[in-house]
């Protein structure tokens, strides 16, 4: 977040920092800060839930000052808000079982990929993009290889003694490695927007390999 200064103008210096960021990378980017506490939250959910003939503050430890705030909103919400929720006579408010399937915790689509408009855009452009990137590297790739065999046959076409020259002689010209660079780099592009798309699936998180 940015402070205006008095003028109601960004601070200069700024001006790369205060750019929008697109709505469905908020939306991808939520799911990194999310998940880190997600299978521990749900377990804890559920250890709560089996607690309830208790009051919820003997159930709970709340050492830190910053309890505080979540035991008056707790206290507020049993005093003036009779301390339930009115669901709908239809809901169930019995809680499944604990989720032991990591993958379906960290699960993206289902719980909000599958119903996100934004999400559902960026991924049909990231998509296209990826399968354009490969086909780009792949085409790179072609022309890199024409360009090699011109120029070994112009060799040989130019040289006297033509049939001594073997084709592994001959330097590959500056267009082929031009070329062949251009290919590696739309092929790295694409794995990277491959990986991308990942996170609109499932994205898990694990503490053990967070170094």
């Amino acid at each position: 977040m940015l402070v205006k200064n008095e003028a109601g103008k960004t601070p200069k210096g700024l001006g790369f920092f205060a750019l929008p960021m697109p709505t469905w990378l908020g939306h991808v980017l939520g799911s990194l800060f999310l998940h880190q506490d997600l299978v521990f939250l749900h377990y804890q959910e559920k250890i709560l839930a089996r607690r309830q003939q208790q009051k919820w503050l003997g159930a709970v430890y709340t050492p830190n000052p910053q309890d505080k705030m979540v035991i008056t909103f707790r206290q507020w919400f049993k005093t003036r808000a009779g301390a339930n929720i009115p669901w709908d006579l239809k809901c169930n408010a019995q809680l499944p079982n604990a989720e032991s399937d990591k993958r379906q915790l960290f699960d993206v689509w289902n719980t909000h990929t599958k119903d996100c408009v934004v999400c559902q855009n960026a991924l049909k452009r990231i998509n296209r993009l990826t399968v354009l990137s490969y086909v780009g590297a792949l085409v790179c790739l072609l022309i890199g290889i024409v360009i090699d065999e011109r120029a070994v046959a112009f060799k040989i076409a130019t040289t006297v003694d033509a049939i001594n020259i073997s084709p592994f002689q001959v330097l590959p010209p500056t267009g082929f490695w031009i070329a062949i660079a251009v290919s590696v780099i739309l092929a790295i592009i694409g794995y990277l927007l491959k990986e991308l798309s990942r996170l609109f699936f499932v994205y898990e998180f694990d503490h053990s390999r967070n170094n």
